[in-house]
């Protein structure tokens, strides 16, 4: 018997990932899956805690719960409370898509007598394989994480249909309501390699206002004040001022809702990004080329990627013109 012909159809499921923001919104559509094949059981989610208010979007998911990995996770001593209390729901299932050493030990502790995991690319350490009861192995890299999870669950015997963020997401935020319609800018990241260079990104924002003057304008950024700097430079330098502007003082599902709004996002690799998708919006991206690029790249008809090369001023070969020109092709297309 495969690893879902066991699962009791009224039992209790436990999916496990406790990587970060863009994890989480790759992890989705492989939850609502085991939810559709299993409508009567009692879904719960573990998630990395400080992130754990974006499942608030996730009605479906009957038990939401945080594991505290940012900016540190707990040491093994510390964490009998919490594998006590896990052992103590008696899951007759969990789900692990990620394989990461401290998830999988979790999982383990479970006590779980069923026990998805995908293994990972080298074969993980000497105590893997007894974490698990039914491994799957699906490569890294190709195409992206949540296509990779859903794979998995296919070969662990889920009927798989096409994958799906379901979600219900907030109003906008009351700066926003009365814009009509608008782009949102998220042009930084959490490091400078990973953005267009300061004088490309402020061509970007007026280029865009020029070319689609009809169109309000939102730019926001993380609550770091790194970024809140470099926010207040990139406004310096604009001959068109922005409608809305958030420095980084919007909580995660404020911040979905605002994207669920928007005509396009555009911005760096980061979460923003992952958000965008999440919510549905169609996208405009840049990326400095990396080996594992394919698992985090949009690949869906509504979004453009332009890609260049990290250097310690941002991501080069990629012209202001280009990012436009993208963000306006897919405006005609959603209009």
């Amino acid at each position: 018997m495969t690893f879902f012909e066991q699962i009791p159809t009224n039992g209790k499921i436990l999916v496990l990932d406790l990587g970060f923001l863009g994890d989480t919104v790759h992890l989705l559509p492989a939850a609502y899956a085991v939810r559709e094949a299993f409508p009567d059981a009692r879904l719960s989610v573990m998630i990395a805690q400080h992130i754990l208010p974006l499942l608030e979007v996730t009605p479906w998911i009957d038990e939401k719960l945080g594991y505290p990995r940012y900016p540190k996770g707990p040491k093994p001593w510390q964490d009998w409370g919490r594998i006590k209390r896990m052992r103590g729901e008696r899951y007759d299932a969990v789900i692990n898509l990620n394989g990461s050493d401290r998830s999988s030990i979790l999982t383990a502790l479970t006590g779980s007598p069923l026990r998805l995991g995908r293994r990972p690319d080298d074969g993980g350490p000497w105590f893997w394989n007894r974490c698990f009861t039914h491994p799957v192995e699906v490569p890294r890299g190709g195409i992206p994480v949540y296509r990779q999870q859903m794979e998995a669950l296919r070969l662990a015997g889920f009927s798989v249909k096409a994958p799906r963020w379901e979600v219900a997401l907030p109003d906008a935020a009351a700066e926003t309501a009365n814009l009509g319609r608008y782009v949102h800018i998220s042009p930084f990241a959490n490091d400078d390699y990973k953005e267009l260079p300061a004088d490309v990104l402020a061509q970007v924002v007026d280029g865009l206002r020029e070319a689609q003057p009809d169109l309000a304008l939102v730019i926001s950024c993380a609550p770091t004040e790194r970024e809140k700097r470099k926010l207040d430079v990139l406004l310096s330098q604009l001959d068109h001022k922005p409608d809305a502007v958030f420095p980084g003082n919007l909580d995660l599902v404020t911040f979905a809702g605002v994207l669920g709004r928007a005509a396009l996002h555009m911005g760096a690799d980061s979460g923003a990004l992952h958000l965008a998708m999440l919510a549905g919006c169609p996208m405009v991206g840049w990326f400095r080329k990396y080996a594992a690029m394919e698992e985090w790249v949009p690949d869906f008809g509504h979004s453009r990627v332009l890609v260049g090369e990290a250097t310690p001023g941002g991501v080069s070969g990629i012209s202001a013109s280009d990012v436009v020109s993208a963000a306006v092709q897919l405006l005609e297309q959603s209009r």
